[in-house]
């Protein structure tokens, strides 16, 4: 029974994500100033929009390719249109 019940709460869970969160993808040309490519310059590029940190999530960085971010839903399309 126990582990029936952390199913089911992970089963509500992901509702809620799917309901409110969204993952953007950050594109860069970052090959020439690897140095921007962590955390602090992508949260605070981010926050620069004049955003509530709140509405943020995880920020994961790979080391090639696109950054991801989780965002409130109701913000993507404001941090995509804004974030240059």
């Amino acid at each position: 029974m126990g582990s029936f019940e952390v199913v089911e709460s992970k089963l509500m869970a992901d509702t809620w994500a799917d309901e409110y969160l969204a993952a953007i993808a950050i594109r860069g040309n970052f090959k020439f100033d690897k140095k921007r490519r962590n955390h602090r310059h992508v949260l605070g590029s981010i926050l620069g929009l004049g955003i509530d940190r709140k509405i943020l999530g995880d920020i994961i960085i790979p080391d090639e390719g696109d950054i991801q971010a989780i965002v409130s839903r109701e913000m993507t399309d404001y941090i995509e249109e804004s974030l240059t």
